[in-house]
């Protein structure tokens, strides 16, 4: 009787309905590569099971029970609707939270893969166009002092973590901007708008995609990617400190006093001076001071003990001098 009603009803095993579920978790393991946690809504995963999920897509080559080992024998026809498994295979890591869906063939993948990124790239720049402008006139408004960033990763745990640490501790003097930050590979929509704002990929366990090195290489975006986080973090700590103003500090090197003036052959004057303390240096700063007050800041022109020009004095000693742009020296300056 259940079963007639079962039938008449069409109620059937949802083994039976094509292969569908969704992506739980996914890590990169130095050993097996991608992996990605999955849960079977529909349909039976097996080995060589070709799976899409968004801009990603997989070959199964190996699954087991993401429970433990359990039982294996309940698994032999394949992975069965209700269970989580781990799945090996995928080219790029999926996005987890998102469905997957068994497809027919590798060709099918990519070239439904190619469309969905040219879609979603005239969507997001129809979509954010005004939040890139923005972000554009930010970036000259403050010239150098702001590092844009866009990051992805292996791992929501792992984006996560990282964006903590690389907004912790920021300088007052420049500011990092997340511009964009998602779980999956580096993409061409991903090169296309880090060049519209200025900013730098960072890839946590993640490389650029297929045939994107050129694209990147024409852009001149930098992209850097490591699979430590501390290695991420001292990059962009670089990156920001370059962005620093230099700092300068003022150090008196020697005095002088002026003894005697004198009117050399091109018409020009000179001081006889006298060290009274430190050094006197030809390619350092000077300034002038009468009576307590500033009359020249710059350069020398020359620096001359008795017949030889030179580029430092001592204390003690007596040298002629005389300066860029200026000839109006007295005596006790």
């Amino acid at each position: 009787c259940i079963l007639k009603l079962a039938d008449k009803l069409e109620l059937h095993s949802m083994e039976k309905f094509p292969l569908r579920g969704y992506v739980l978790e996914v890590n990169t393991q130095v050993s097996r590569g991608i992996v990605a946690t999955v849960l079977v809504e529909r349909g039976l995963l097996k080995i060589g099971s070709l799976l899409r999920s968004d801009l990603s897509w997989c070959k199964v080559k190996y699954f087991q029970s993401a429970e433990g080992s359990g039982d294996k024998s309940k698994f032999e026809s394949g992975g069965k609707p209700g269970y989580p498994f781990q799945v090996i295979g995928w080219k790029t890591p999926p996005m987890p939270g998102a469905v997957f869906r068994e497809i027919a063939s590798q060709k099918e993948a990519k070239i439904s893969i190619k469309q969905q990124q040219q879609q979603q790239q005239h969507t997001q720049v129809d979509k954010t166009g005004k939040e890139e402008e923005d972000k554009i006139t930010r970036k000259f408004a403050d010239d150098l002092k702001t590092l844009y960033l866009v990051i992805k990763v292996d791992t929501a745990g792992s984006l996560e973590a990282l964006l903590s640490l690389l907004t912790s501790g920021r300088l007052e003097e420049v500011k990092i901007e997340i511009a964009r930050s998602a779980v999956g590979p580096i993409v061409q929509s991903d090169l296309i708008y880090a060049d519209k704002i200025g900013a730098h990929i960072i890839g946590f366990n993640v490389e650029l995609g297929e045939g994107l090195r050129v694209l990147q290489s024409n852009l001149k975006v930098p992209v850097f990617s490591h699979n430590i986080v501390y290695g991420i973090v001292d990059y962009v700590k670089s990156e920001l400190e370059e962005r620093l103003e230099p700092s300068y500090e003022e150090r008196v090197v020697g005095e002088a006093s002026v003894l005697k003036l004198f009117t050399i052959p091109d018409k020009t004057q000179a001081s006889g001076c006298i060290v009274t303390m430190g050094r006197i240096v030809k390619n350092g700063k000077f300034r002038i001071f009468r009576k307590n007050n500033l009359v020249f800041e710059g350069k020398l022109k020359v620096l001359q003990h008795k017949k030889t020009r030179i580029s430092k004095i001592e204390k003690g000693n007596e040298f002629g001098i005389s300066f860029e742009d200026f000839d109006n020296c007295l005596e006790d300056d």
